[in-house]
């Protein structure tokens, strides 16, 4: 006897055949209906010792092969599901702590270019101002021979 579950779509159920313009709504919907009437496994599989003729043992074994190889199928794709999950929190982790970095640097630069012109304002604010007259239009005072009090190294030199 040769017992295997197949997923023959029997009905199409009231949900499905009305379209609501939600495409994840219809997505859920068509999900539900196929995790209903979709096994998962296999469950009337004949052994291969179960009173079966000697062709049927061939079935068998091609039966279990296909099992076997979904199975794998199933666990491999979980695997890299799971091997890029875990590669993209690396990769997220690696780039949060580049950008910390660069923050720290960039933070950094800035107070050091702040110091300097604190320093720069600081220099200029020591250094008397530069005068806007022109020294070569400033005339000494002229010597009064008579009054000692005007020029006193003049009058020391005679």
């Amino acid at each position: 006897m040769n017992a295997q579950i197949v997923a023959v779509p029997q009905e199409v159920p009231e949900e499905k055949a009305q379209s609501t313009g939600d495409s994840a709504l219809d997505l859920e919907i068509k999900l539900r209906w196929i995790n209903e009437k979709v096994p998962l496994k296999e469950g009337n599989i004949m052994g291969s010792q179960a009173g079966a003729g000697s062709g049927d043992f061939h079935q068998y074994r091609m039966a279990r092969r296909r099992e076997e190889f979904r199975w794998a199928r199933i666990e491999k794709e979980d695997q890299e599901r799971k091997e890029r999950e875990a590669f993209e929190e690396r990769k997220r982790q690696r780039e949060s702590e580049c950008a910390d970095k660069t923050n720290k640097n960039r933070s950094k630069r800035q107070k050091k270019k702040e110091k300097q012109k604190a320093t720069q304002r600081a220099a200029k604010s020591i250094r008397p101002p530069e005068s806007s007259v022109n020294p070569s239009s400033v005339q000494a005072p002229k010597h009064d021979a008579e009054d000692p009090s005007c020029c006193l190294a003049q009058h020391d030199l005679d």
